[in-house]
């Protein structure tokens, strides 16, 4: 069952989350998460998680631990209280719980949590979360995190906003050669291709354009393909980012409208 459990004071205390059960259990973590992964995105606008695990392979991992039984493990990752009775006493403690996806799946299926992050965003939000679980948001709670956001964007204004709008800039680069197809952007709901002219490097979006039709450019008129492999060298004058490599586009990109 599980091979990584380690008791602090006592046996009902799961320290980790490596384990070994059947083969089935497998397809149906792995079938759970692919079905969760359309519905939950990451909370981007308060913090830039660059990892955040799905809630069905935490109810997979404490569903195993507390029995064997297939049906009840695919029941509890549909409903977590169903494990309430049979983890009440149980302690759950995650040592780098970050934004505490682990605490709170591990608070609904009725465990005692414990976590601990370096991270002081992370904590609160952890907090916050694990509040909700609880129903116990202390009050003015939401009125503080407004105005400590704020504070924070204010701070930050000027890197994040341009002629009114927050956006984020990508800078495009390469060590030999470029794309003529550098990026896909969205008008009016729909997807264009953005190119760059092997002849005189103009960046444009080609009007009615069909995948595999010759892209005539708006500047100079030079006909190409569009293509995302590397075809047209980067000239010299090409400001270089770092030793070898060239800066050849940046992209700018709406977060309000989506627009890139």
């Amino acid at each position: 069952m599980i091979s990584s459990v380690i008791s602090l004071s006592s046996p009902r205390i799961l320290f980790a989350t490596s384990i070994h059960p059947p083969r089935y259990r497998y397809q149906n973590r792995y079938e759970e998460s692919l079905r969760e992964s359309g519905r939950r995105l990451p909370l981007h606008e308060v913090h830039r998680w660059w990892s955040r695990r799905f809630s069905a392979i935490y109810r997979f991992i404490l569903a195993s631990y507390l029995y064997d039984d297939e049906k009840l493990v695919r029941a509890s990752i549909e409903k977590p209280e169903l494990m309430r009775e049979y983890s009440r006493g149980k302690v759950f403690f995650e040592p780098f719980a970050g934004g505490g996806t682990g605490l709170v799946e591990a608070a609904l299926a009725g465990w005692d949590v414990y976590g601990i992050d370096i991270n002081p965003i992370a904590v609160q939000v952890a907090r916050a979360s694990l509040m909700l679980v609880h129903n116990a948001l202390y009050e003015k709670f939401e009125e503080h995190a407004v105005r400590v956001l704020d504070e924070a964007f204010k701070a930050v204004e000027r890197l994040w906003v341009y002629n009114g709008s927050m956006v984020t800039v990508y800078v495009l680069i390469s060590r030999g050669r470029m794309p003529t197809w550098i990026s896909t952007i969205t008008r009016k709901g729909k997807r264009l291709p953005l190119a760059m002219c092997p002849k005189c490097y103009e960046i444009f979006v080609p009007e009615h354009y069909k995948p595999g039709d010759i892209v005539i450019c708006s500047r100079c008129g030079a006909e190409f393909s569009l293509t995302i492999k590397p075809v047209i060298p980067v000239p010299s004058s090409f400001p270089e980012i770092s030793r070898g490599w060239r800066a050849f586009a940046l992209e700018l990109r709406d977060l309000e409208t989506g627009y890139k």
